[in-house]
Parts: structure tokens; sequence; C-alpha cells
């Protein structure tokens, strides 16, 4: 393989820098790391953008008043099926299986499945069940696919090609979606339509389901049994 997908820390504060850094990538950035710098240089009103274990550990940092998260003003998550590295040998058997090559790989989104749109034009959808053996071995354990301690949670799940699936989950969440809805947002063409919004929230409420109930039976196959010393 020639081409990886990376996840960079992007500290940004216009809207044309914003649009720049849109897309999917499989694999998290540190971007807590990057919070002590743009503090110094911009206290209050920083909005975090991280994977719902990012999320999590964000909120538990401003409940015991850990800085830099005293400068965070809203927590924007992300669905997560999980992050997965494919410079690994194992992805040599997913281009067998599906038949294509990593390297003609273009865009990445997340749906039901993986899909790989390459320079062709062709997309490739991929079971997630084909890419456990390329998970990171810490998601087998986690329990949180759509960000539930954000403020509003984001993700393809549930939505229109080219479109995003938005919940929004606090009072502030609320006020931020309300706002960009009047100036930014271009209004879902169906969100009239109580049938296609609940099939897309039953789907997210699926996949929730789902992720919990693996790491629950990953959890109880990795049990350690009763530890006993004696002296």
């Amino acid at each position: 393989m020639n081409k990886t997908f990376f996840n960079l820390i992007q500290d940004v504060q216009k809207e044309g820098r914003c649009h720049h850094c849109g897309g999917c990538v499989t694999f998290f950035s540190p971007s807590i790391k990057a919070l002590g710098k743009l503090r110094a240089e911009m206290p209050g009103r920083i909005a975090f953008v991280g994977t719902p274990c990012q999320i999590n550990a964000m909120r538990k940092m401003q409940a015991l008043g850990i800085v830099p998260s005293d400068s965070i003003d809203y927590c924007f998550g992300l669905f997560c099926s999980g992050n997965f590295s494919f410079d690994s040998k194992a992805f040599k058997l997913v281009e067998e299986k599906y038949q294509f090559e990593y390297a003609d790989v273009e865009k990445i989104n997340i749906k039901e499945n993986f899909i790989f749109g390459l320079a062709s034009g062709r997309q490739i959808e991929v079971l997630l069940d084909d890419l456990t053996d390329l998970k990171r071995g810490a998601c087998e354990f986690c329990r949180d696919f759509s960000a539930e301690y954000a403020d509003i949670s984001f993700g393809g799940l549930g939505a229109d090609q080219g479109w995003t699936t938005a919940i929004t989950r606090t009072p502030t969440g609320k006020a931020v979606m309300a706002l960009a809805m009047e100036k930014v947002l271009t209004p879902w063409q169906h969100r009239e339509d109580i049938k296609a919004i609940t099939q897309a929230e039953n789907k997210v409420i699926s996949a929730c389901k789902e992720k919990e109930q693996r790491a629950k039976q990953h959890a109880r196959a990795n049990e350690i049994g009763d530890v006993r010393f004696s002296l």
C-alpha cells in the first residue's frame, strides 16, 4: 500500500478551512494534545470535535476541572464503529475478496458498511465484520457509537448520499443547531417526513445497540477470573 488516510489535528478558525477539513478517515487524531496551545492563543468559544471516546474524556476533564477543558464551549461528536488501520497485511485479504486495491481509494465513507470510493468512480462496500482484524483492540470494549455525551452528534448513518445525520443532545447543542439552520445549513428535503426521520433514527439506535452488545460480549470473553495472592 502506498496511500494512507491520516487524521491530522486541525485548528479551524475560518469557514473555508472548516470545509477543507471535511471528510472521513479511519483513525483517530490526538486532538486533546492540541488544546493547550489553542487555549493560550484563543481562550473561550472553542468547539471540540472528536470520536465518542474523546468526547467522553473531555466531559470527564470538564467534570474534574482539568485544564484546558475549561476553554471548551461546545463538544461535537462523531458516529464511530471503531478505528481501523489499513496498513496491515490483513487488508490484503479484503482487497482480494472485494477485488480492488487500496492505492486506488480516493474517498472513504462509513454508513452501514465501509464504502471505498475509487479513482475510477467505482464504489466498494465492505462489511464491517470483514474489517474486524484491522480494528484497534481497545475499540472492542467501547459501547458508545453515537457520541452520547456530545452537544451534537454527527454521522453518515441514516442519511442520504451527501447528507449528514445530526442529533442534538443538550440545550447548548439545540441552540447551536438552531443558529446554524438559520445562518448556514441547507435544510434536508425530507425534514417534515416523519417516516424518513424515523428510519434514520432507527438505524442509529440499531447501531448503538449492536456496538454495546459487541462490547459486552468482548468484555465477557476477556474477563480475568479472581486473582488471589498468597504471602
